[in-house]
């Protein structure tokens, strides 16, 4: 099987090179690397901008999976570096001169000059310094382990966290923030109900419809009734509200949370939510910046736990002071 080389835009790791042993993934940093990590945020920096090529992965994998594995990590990276890590295809082999096979790539427009949400890991005695390949190893295994299905959420939730960072306007911002912890929650409830129970029983869903129908029929057409009876029958009427299925799901996810401090931003989150879809009146969120900086932090660490960073492992990466809720 041949190795295929794929050209790595914006990354930059503490150490020179990552080996995934289990996944057979190299990442090489190039000789421009140190320059464009150290220059990115500096006034008037070209790095600031654009697309550098600073690394390459190489892959000795089947090429689908290849490609399937070069797709997670680049946007596991882009969450890890907080900017727009990249590929544009692969060639075959150690040969720059090979034919390069281009692919058509999601772009997000994002700058050069963010802080990086995650360092890395301390090492020990044997190994000093900060290491990014714990975090990259977990994240790849927790996510290329899983199913189709599971794979896909995951990654959407990254893919919405980079969106809402390319944005400029904060309530589209907000939104979209909204969206991936919402979207997030309700995939939870779904295990949570399994094993819970439903809300309300079959039986007491009948009752309720039977009884506002009984109360309704004198004074609407049977076309009117059918078209009650078909909306009390969606089954969500039934199900606890967005704002209580984010609070249960951050509850399991234990990431440390005051549950009192999140309850009151997630009610809150919600008003304004309404607000600004079913008025499109983003004042709201102008007028209330704190909620969306405490919605990001939750987002964030949200997408931890789908990489498979459990609270332990949280409290071993070396992050920066990332502003929203205090986590104990």
């Amino acid at each position: 099987m041949t190795e295929l080389v794929f050209p790595l835009y914006n990354v930059h790791m503490p150490e020179a090179e990552y080996t995934n042993d289990q996944y057979e993934i190299r990442i090489e940093l190039l000789e421009g690397a140190e320059e464009f990590e150290n220059q990115r945020r500096e006034n008037g920096s070209e790095y600031a901008h654009g697309y550098w090529h600073t690394a390459n992965a190489y892959i000795d994998q089947p090429i689908e999976e290849a490609k399937n594995i070069i797709d997670v990590l680049s946007q596991i990276l882009s969450f890890a570096l907080n900017r727009d890590v990249r590929f544009n295809g692969y060639y075959e082999g150690d040969d720059p001169d090979a034919p390069f096979l281009t692919m058509s790539i999601c772009k997000f427009d994002i700058d050069n000059t963010n802080l990086k949400l995650i360092h890395g890991v301390p090492g020990g005695q044997s190994n000093p310094g900060v290491r990014i390949g714990p975090f990259l190893d977990t994240a790849l295994d927790t996510v290329l382990s899983a199913n189709e299905g599971a794979k896909k959420q995951k990654m959407r939730t990254i893919s919405q966290f980079l969106e809402a960072t390319a944005v400029n306007f904060a309530s589209t911002k907000f939104i979209i923030l909204w969206m991936a912890l919402e979207s997030s929650a309700n995939q939870n409830y779904t295990e949570y109900r399994e094993a819970m129970g439903d809300l309300f029983t079959d039986d007491e869903i009948e009752w309720v419809i039977g009884t506002v129908l009984r109360s309704l029929e004198s004074g609407l057409s049977d076309k009117q009734l059918d078209v009650l009876e078909y909306r009390f029958n969606k089954r969500y009427l039934y199900e606890h509200s967005a704002a209580v299925k984010i609070k249960i799901y951050l509850e399991y996810l234990d990431i440390g949370f005051d549950m009192d401090e999140i309850e009151e931003i997630i009610q809150h989150s919600r008003e304004i939510r309404n607000v600004v879809v079913h008025e499109s009146d983003g004042s709201p969120i102008i007028d209330n910046t704190e909620r969306l900086v405490e919605l990001r932090k939750i987002v964030i660490f949200v997408i931890l736990r789908k990489l498979g960073i459990g609270k332990e492992f949280q409290e071993r990466l070396i992050t920066p002071q990332i502003m929203g809720p205090d986590i104990s």
